[in-house]
């Protein structure tokens, strides 16, 4: 029998906070970044459901037109990972050149829910004078809170004939 795990354990990834895609700088690229006034040790995931310091965003300001944010690159700091895999098999010998292997596989054995995230943008759009209160909400619920999650349990079942 041959067992063969597999643990990965991580510290949180940086992530960006960008502008959605606007181009404020007028450099015809599309990854701008707000100026922000606090420090960045501050800009960390939330689980859902975690409330956020309403002090926390009055810290950002959209560049003005022609203007670069000072927002570093990578300055939010994501969760960590713990993913646990298992490998199990065993060889059969059935004769002097044929040998049977079955194998099952365990990604996620523990199941174990491991948030992540994708691209992480501040739309400045919502706190627009037209915003409505429910999209200035929506918006104020989802900062900061992890959008991804990486993958559930699987198991695979798989059989290997050598000859």
């Amino acid at each position: 029998m041959r067992f063969s795990p597999v643990l990965r354990v991580a510290s949180g990834a940086p992530f960006n906070l960008g502008l959605g895609g606007a181009d404020r700088n007028l450099d015809d690229v599309g990854n701008d970044r707000p100026i922000f006034t606090g420090d960045t040790k501050v800009l960390k995931w939330r689980k859902p459901g975690e409330p956020v310091d309403a002090s926390l965003l009055k810290q950002f300001v959209l560049p003005t037109i022609g203007q670069a944010g000072n927002l570093p690159r990578n300055a939010g700091s994501g969760p960590g990972i713990f993913i646990f895999d298992l490998n199990v098999s065993r060889e059969f010998k059935i004769t002097d050149k044929i040998n049977l292997r079955p194998v099952i596989e365990f990604d996620n054995v523990l199941n174990k829910t491991v948030f992540s995230f994708g691209s992480e943008f501040i739309d400045f759009s919502a706190f627009g004078p037209t915003s409505s209160a429910a999209t200035k909400q929506a918006f104020i619920d989802s900062f900061l809170v992890a959008t991804r999650t990486m993958r559930p349990r699987q198991i695979r079942l798989g059989v290997r004939l050598d000859f």
